[in-house]
């Protein structure tokens, strides 16, 4: 028989670690073990606005772009948000795919909640869940814009993708109740460069 006070410890640890899956800074923390800078702490703060449809990120290389956009889609994965969590990874060329979901895999191991969650093991440029959900990473075609509706787009290195191919991507995260696009770009790509690493 347990008591009062130990149903009520238990309850209190089970709830503190729903609080961590659903905020995306505790969990960059507690499971990944990052402590976002205070540029990416505000990018994954403003994802859980579902007012904020789209966003840009903008870094030098290796300025945390695509590690704190990895965290974000995890984050997503793991949130009550969705019934079904899908995210479609566009690349500009296969390195920059096979860097984006090396950071996917990596935090996968590293989240026994996540791992949970797993349909199979991932295979070279999909994770799939049993709630149907899947997160596919690929390099940016006309093949891989027609992919499946999608809660969140990401185009890494944005502006190495045809406007064409940016437009018909769009298209992926219509039908979901909380889309997201997120935008990766590294600054020597472009002009005023905001860097989101500290």
């Amino acid at each position: 028989m347990y008591s009062t006070e130990e149903i009520l410890r238990t309850i209190q640890t089970i709830e503190e670690k729903e609080r961590v899956l659903q905020d995306p800074l505790t969990l960059a923390h507690s499971y990944f073990g990052i402590t976002p800078n205070e540029l990416q702490s505000t990018f994954l703060t403003d994802l859980q606005n579902d007012a904020l449809l789209g966003f840009l990120l903008q870094a030098p290389r290796g300025g945390g772009k695509t590690l704190v956009a990895a965290i974000s889609i995890l984050w997503a994965a793991l949130s009550n948000k969705y019934d079904s969590f899908k995210a479609l990874i566009l690349s500009g060329s296969f390195e920059q795919a096979k860097t984006f979901y090396s950071y996917i895999r990596l935090f996968l191991k590293q989240c026994p909640p996540l791992q949970a969650m797993l349909e199979c093991p991932p295979t070279q440029s999909e994770t799939r869940f049993t709630n149907n959900g899947f997160i596919k990473v690929l390099t940016a075609s006309e093949k891989s814009t027609r992919s499946p509706h999608v809660d969140m787009l990401v185009i890494d290195e944005f502006v190495l993708v045809t406007g064409d191919l940016i437009d018909s991507a769009f298209a992926t995260v219509r039908t979901s109740k909380h889309p997201k696009r997120i935008f990766l770009t590294t600054a020597s790509q472009t002009q005023a460069c905001v860097s989101i690493n500290r």
